[in-house]
């Protein structure tokens, strides 16, 4: 079942109950993770062109983003509590 879905200007990212991610639309701006295995994801915020997915467990945590920017990129280890959007940016 999905909780919520998420969405930039043209991508979306569904946050489905068991914490997998479902992203679909305009690779540039998030929609395609195939990249990553987002699994055990917590929270997912998203800017006009990006999303951010925070994954943090006892083994591993991360923080991903997707979209808007020269590559998807992965933190590992980085597990951030608080995430800051507006229009042209994310901030964690």
């Amino acid at each position: 079942a999905v909780r919520e879905i998420f969405s930039t200007r043209s991508a979306f990212a569904a946050l489905k109950a068991d914490g997998t991610v479902v992203t679909w639309g305009n690779e540039d701006e998030g929609g395609d993770s195939s990249n990553f295995a987002l699994t055990d994801v917590l929270e997912i915020t998203s800017s006009d062109t990006a999303f951010v997915a925070v994954r943090c467990s006892d083994s591993s945590g991360a923080t991903i983003i997707l979209g808007q920017t020269d590559e998807d990129v992965l933190f590992p280890g980085v597990c951030v509590r608080k995430i800051y959007a507006s229009s042209g940016g994310l901030a964690f």
